[in-house]
């Protein structure tokens, strides 16, 4: 998708996106149950991200996966199996 976005369009957005103060807008998932996952080798968006996000949402479980990178989801599908899992049991309580 982003291949076929033009790049006047991406050079465009790109400034915007990189001024988005994204933490600021956490507050919003407080009281939601929250999975977080990251490779600890990706580096799109990497474990310092994940990092702050999960100590701004007091209900989230941050799993850093070893040997992993940004396709977290197609390298280590168990894990997030068992993240989510664990997820839909926090949220049924």
């Amino acid at each position: 998708m982003i291949r076929a976005t033009p790049t006047e369009v991406v050079a465009d957005f790109y400034p915007a996106l990189m001024n988005h103060d994204k933490l600021s807008a956490l507050h919003v998932l407080d009281p939601v149950p929250t999975a977080i996952l990251v490779g600890d080798r990706d580096w799109l968006t990497p474990p310092d991200h994940s990092k702050a996000i999960a100590a701004a949402l007091p209900k989230a479980q941050l799993t850093e996966v070893p040997d992993t990178s940004h396709l977290i989801q197609l390298e280590r599908p168990g894990v997030v199996n068992d993240a989510l899992r664990d997820l839909l049991k926090r949220v049924e309580l």
